[in-house]
């Protein structure tokens, strides 16, 4: 009896070894309205919404978009992972995607070269012209002259190089995390902020934290500096386990049972960082032992052995 319940813990150790607890978090799904506000930052002009889809599968949306001042056949279609990642973006011609060679951090760094190297990049955004799709990037350089420089979104050429016109007004930083608290429904013990580059816009990175003994909440906010509008919000909260104790998780193997059973040892342990209840059953009516594992944080059975 003994030699077999130490052939069967050894059997259970290395069933945990290759088939570790995996954690099942749903993927936060972005909605439609969500989606939409994402695509249109990505466009320097003012748009339409002429059609969205969406694949229920990998969470995927995509979403086209009708410019004001294009041809009224061109569109600038624009897809998002699920959470809210542009994957890719393009010219919709014809019924023909072209997606860009140029990405937006490409056309930044083109655009800085063409005004110096120091420059403050303030906006950056798609434009469709009738020959083409460009990007438009507005910036500073360190002589304090605000440019506009149009940058080829398939080839990466500098089309256009215009100095002049005024620079965007900035929110203040008190703005900005006022914005943010809006935004949760928690008062912020710890609050940061500071303007930086979000995707080549100027912007307004505000965390807030809070932390209540084992529950922390923090969010994170990357807010357009000229206009007030949330580029993308980032939460990171965590809620304390809620751990069942010793009489619990024999209870659970007891039950999974089913049968009248002595328990032998009941003791925590932990496998690939997961505490776990390893409980020895023997049956009162046969010589049959049972080793059941329970995981802590929720009273789920993740293994179990039976043997004589």
């Amino acid at each position: 009896m003994k030699k077999g319940i130490l052939q069967a813990v050894a059997l259970l150790l290395v069933l945990l070894v290759v088939a570790p607890v995996a954690s099942a978090k749903a993927l936060v799904q972005l909605d439609r309205s969500e989606a939409i506000r994402l695509a249109q930052k990505e466009v320097a002009r003012p748009t339409q919404v002429a059609a969205t889809s969406h694949v229920k599968g990998s969470g995927q949306w995509t979403v086209t978009l009708r410019q004001e001042g294009a041809a009224a056949s061109d569109r600038i279609y624009v897809m998002l992972n699920a959470r809210g990642e542009v994957q890719e973006e393009g010219w919709l011609k014809n019924g023909t995607l072209k997606p860009v060679q140029v990405v937006r951090e490409r056309a930044v760094l083109i655009a800085e070269r063409s005004i110096g190297r120091s420059s403050q990049i303030r906006k950056a955004g798609l434009v469709l012209t009738p020959s083409s799709l460009n990007w438009e990037i507005i910036g500073k350089n360190r002589d304090g002259r605000v440019w506009t420089v149009v940058v080829d979104a398939f080839t990466g050429k500098v089309v256009s190089r215009q100095a002049g016109g005024k620079e965007p007004e900035l929110i203040t930083k008190n703005r900005a995390i006022a914005i943010a608290r809006a935004e949760v429904k928690y008062r912020p013990r710890q609050v940061a902020a500071e303007l930086t580059q979000f995707r080549g816009t100027t912007a307004w990175k505000v965390e807030l934290t809070k932390e209540n003994g084992r529950h922390t909440n923090r969010d994170i906010f990357y807010i357009d500096a000229t206009d007030g509008k949330i580029l993308a919000h980032r939460s990171q909260n965590s809620q304390p386990a809620k751990n069942i104790s010793k009489r619990e998780a024999i209870s659970i193997a007891k039950k999974r049972v089913g049968v009248p059973c002595k328990v032998q040892e009941a003791k925590l342990d932990n496998w690939q960082g997961q505490d776990v209840w390893v409980i020895t059953l023997a049956e009162e009516d046969d010589p049959w032992a049972w080793h059941i594992v329970v995981l802590q944080a929720d009273g789920s059975v993740r293994q179990e052995v039976h043997v004589k």
